[in-house]
């Protein structure tokens, strides 16, 4: 069906969480801001934290930054090792790869990030590139990151996996069609809206599409 797969990280490959939303939770204490609910935290998973600052702490862009400076502090130390993947997703990668698919990440979570992780948990190696955000402004939209890693890809019929309206609005926007997940941290609703080709619930559903 498709020869390449690009897959987003959180939500998609990995439960990230724990270490997002703890981060977050850190910068805000740390710089004297009032705490947000998990509920809110939750949703920073997923689209470039700055951005999120900005909408639900409602400071400016520059403050913004000086949060997601206190954030990577706490991120870099602990965060990125309170990450685990779905059950079922090493399993699901293996088939892939042995089915002869290409497989990339693309994602907006920063490229050192997402390689300790991936390499923590011994998937880095199913993966041709790791393609993710860099640590300035110029580099973080989805959009972007979606279209350096499908110029790698050698494969003319390109997947893309997400569990988010950036996901799908990114791959869009590169003529690719999408696989949307609903087990991640997604608003279920918004990515129903935005009529991904491809819906799935579970990671065993996502491997039977994608290994059929």
């Amino acid at each position: 069906m498709y020869d390449t797969i690009l897959f987003d990280l959180d939500g998609t490959l990995v439960n990230s969480a724990e270490g997002i939303t703890e981060g977050v939770r850190f910068a805000l204490e740390n710089m004297g801001y009032p705490p947000l609910p998990y509920e809110t935290r939750e949703k920073f998973i997923g689209p470039p934290i700055r951005d999120s600052f900005q909408k639900y702490c409602g400071v400016d862009e520059e403050t913004a930054t000086a949060l997601l400076a206190a954030y990577r502090v706490y991120y870099a130390d602990k965060g990125v090792h309170q990450t685990v993947p779905y059950d079922g997703i090493p399993e699901l990668l293996q088939k892939l790869k042995e089915a002869g698919k290409e497989l990339f990440v693309a994602t907006a979570k920063p490229t050192v990030y997402s390689r300790i992780i991936l390499e923590e948990w011994n998937l880095a190696g199913f993966f041709e590139e790791i393609v993710g955000a860099g640590f300035d402004k110029n580099f973080e939209t989805k959009d972007k990151i979606v279209k350096l890693a499908a110029s790698m890809a050698t494969g003319k019929r390109i997947l893309m996996v997400g569990d988010t309206v950036f996901d799908v609005e990114g791959a869009r926007v590169n003529g690719l069609p999408t696989l949307g997940v609903l087990y991640g941290f997604g608003d279920h609703e918004a990515l129903c809206a935005v009529r991904p080709e491809y819906l799935v619930n579970t990671v065993e559903e996502m491997e039977e599409l994608l290994c059929s």
